[in-house]
């Protein structure tokens, strides 16, 4: 069977293709070894539940979207926040690590699509500031060319641990 971040990374894939055919696919790297384990250069990925991926950008319309580093003016904010909200509202993320310069442009986009002041809460770090432990969304440095995604922890092993769903609320 796939690890669970691949399972459900290609939900989450499949379902915004299906809805926005145009998208342009992006770079999938990284991806935890199944049963966990030390991947090479990560402090990180060791529990079968990490990936990281390239932004949706702007400008990366016939060619797959690589790592390179994404500006709020570059990134496809629209398509992104699909992406993320696809996975926050099904319940299977532990969080998302994104480069600070990002927040602000999907908590925006993520507002401006209806999303509740308490799903912001719960959703982002920003804009509490990156020293905040809340919000699943997160600043974690190095990931201005891509993100982190840590999926929860699958059901059945009780040796996994993924982090409490903190709100504003439990500030």
């Amino acid at each position: 069977p796939l690890p669970v971040a691949n399972e459900l990374e290609a939900q989450a894939f499949a379902t915004l293709f299906d809805s926005d055919p145009r998208a342009p696919r992006v770079r999938v790297h990284d991806v935890s070894r199944a049963e966990g384990g030390h991947l090479a250069d990560h402090r990180s990925h060791q529990s079968g539940r990490d990936v990281d991926v390239a932004y949706f950008r702007t400008d990366c319309r016939r060619v797959p979207c690589s790592f390179r580093t994404t500006s709020p003016e570059s990134l496809d904010v629209r398509r992104q926040w699909a992406l993320f909200r696809y996975w926050l509202e099904a319940g299977v993320i532990d969080m998302i690590f994104v480069d600070r310069s990002l927040h602000e442009v999907l908590y925006e986009e993520a507002r401006r699509t209806g999303a509740t002041a308490e799903q912001l809460s719960r959703w982002f770090q920003y804009p509490r500031g990156s020293g905040n432990p809340y919000g699943a969304i997160r600043h974690f440095a190095n990931h201005a060319n891509h993100f982190h995604v840590r999926f929860i922890c699958p059901q059945g092993d009780d040796a996994c641990e993924s982090r409490p769903n903190l709100s504003h609320d439990d500030e």
